[in-house]
């Protein structure tokens, strides 16, 4: 058996894993915003963090 580490597609992953982070920050910035304890707000918010750009 032979085992390969490939590393070139590290980066890729490590960008991924950053816009994920990013839209969950900012889905729970608009979830809990002050004064935004509508569904509706919280739903919209809350969408962002499974969206890719």
């Amino acid at each position: 058996m032979i085992t390969e580490l490939r590393t070139d597609t590290f980066h890729h992953w490590l960008e991924i894993a950053a816009e994920a982070s990013a839209n969950a920050e900012t889905a729970r910035t608009i979830a809990i915003e002050p004064g935004r304890d509508d569904n509706d707000t919280f739903t919209a918010g809350s969408s962002v963090s499974f969206e890719r750009r």
